[in-house]
């Protein structure tokens, strides 16, 4: 028989060894927890690798060209050129119409609408279905104002386009030109993980008391003054003049903000000297407010600006409605 004190000897050791065995059972099954949370949201939600931008020192900043990647169950690509569209040549084909729509967040699409759902895309495929070609180009980036796509048609000019539609929401009307910064919403490089992501962009953002950062967005900037509004109207026929000198008409589609902010009679004086500008000028301006305000604003519009599949369905069908109008005998080459 083995002495009671050998026994009262072995009985810590092994006690220890069952601690230790406990304690690396549970660490191990925390890492593979871990691992499949970030493989989860990697290959679930596409965190761990968002949409990134470059800086550039006439448009302020856009979104980094040649990425495709795929963010919250939609697919998001952009060309050579940072454009949320098909890869362009410079020149255009001969009897192909070629289209520029420059905007914001709303023309972009967000990261929550898929690729195909954008209106561009619709339009492009519009064309397809009625046996034409035709090139679509989409230059814009989330939080743009108008000085920041003035400076990018500036820098890079019109690709050779028949048509130039500069796209403004409400917010437009007084936003100053989006300067760049290093910021969440403006990732430059791939987070170390999607557990980083969530953490960064969504979890200590609430703890915090705020929202979560997503996509940048047309932020409210003061009241909109005759001088503010003024000087919108001044890039936009700095567009309009650079578009015609390369050969482009130029056109304007509003889409109407349904954020509370906006909702005042100073906002709708300012939506009025935009269009008695358009008529002075003779711009014209294909005008969404009808069309939304047709369904409830909840099924438009994401946040009451950034537009849901259906908004964007809407935008495109008013957009092929008019050129069909202005085309009798379909689209032009």
């Amino acid at each position: 028989m083995i002495p009671d004190e050998t026994m009262d000897r072995d009985r810590p050791r092994s006690a220890r060894r069952r601690a230790a065995m406990y304690i690396g059972r549970g660490i191990l099954a925390f890492a593979v927890l871990l691992l499949l949370l970030e493989a989860g949201l990697r290959w679930g939600l596409g965190l761990g690798r968002p949409l990134l931008y470059v800086e550039d020192p006439s448009a302020g900043y856009l979104p980094a060209p040649g990425q495709s990647l795929r963010r919250f169950f939609a697919h998001i690509s952009t060309n050579s050129f940072g454009m949320r569209s098909d890869s362009i040549a410079t020149s255009r084909s001969p009897g192909v119409p070629r289209i520029m729509f420059v905007g914001d967040s709303v023309t972009f699409g967000t990261t929550f609408v898929d690729q195909n759902d954008i209106f561009t895309t619709r339009i492009k495929n519009w064309f397809a279905a009625r046996g034409q070609t035709a090139e679509i180009l989409n230059a814009s980036a989330g939080g743009w104002a108008p000085a920041n796509e003035l400076g990018f048609l500036r820098s890079r000019g019109v690709f050779a386009s028949d048509l130039v539609v500069l796209v403004l929401n409400t917010e437009d009307l007084t936003q100053p030109m989006a300067v760049w910064k290093e910021a969440l919403q403006f990732p430059t490089r791939n987070p170390p993980s999607a557990l980083t992501e969530l953490w960064l962009h969504y979890i200590e953002p609430r703890l915090a008391g705020m929202t979560g950062v997503v996509d940048p967005g047309a932020k409210v900037d003061g009241v909109p003054t005759t001088e503010r509004v003024g000087a919108q109207l001044r890039n936009l026929e700095s567009a309009r003049d650079l578009a015609m000198q390369q050969g482009a008409r130029f056109e304007i589609i509003f889409s109407p903000s349904a954020q509370p902010e906006v909702q005042t009679d100073e906002w709708a004086h300012a939506v009025l000297l935009l269009h008695d500008w358009a008529a002075r000028e003779g711009v014209k301006i294909l005008d969404l407010t009808n069309a939304y305000s047709l369904y409830p604003a909840q099924s438009v519009y994401f946040d009451g600006l950034h537009l849901r599949p259906l908004g964007h369905q809407l935008a495109a069908d008013a957009f092929e409605s008019d050129y069909s109008h202005a085309h009798d005998s379909g689209p032009s080459n």
